[in-house]
């Protein structure tokens, strides 16, 4: 499973990294809110930063001393989702 999406959604889709990678430059101009814990061994930071860089109106918010899941990265993803309707 890839480790640039949620794990359910690539149960579902079977799209691999290589793949969102590749079309991440259809929505380039979408603004985007990328959400990762810092300590996520099973999906590492790396990840989330290659899709920053793909996305120039991306904004990477990466949650301190979390690992893969964790309360305080559902509670920074409200926070951020929050920000972005004001």
């Amino acid at each position: 499973a890839s480790c640039l999406v949620g794990s359910e959604m690539c149960k579902e889709t079977g799209l691999k990294d290589e793949e969102i990678l590749d079309n991440l430059s259809k929505i380039k101009d979408i603004p985007a809110v990328i959400v990762h814990n810092r300590l996520d061994f099973v999906c590492p930071l790396k990840g989330a930063y290659e899709v920053h860089k793909a996305l120039p109106r991306s904004r990477l918010v990466v949650v301190p001393d979390s690992g893969h899941v964790s309360p305080l990265l559902y509670k920074t993803i409200k926070r951020e989702f929050r920000k972005e309707l004001v």
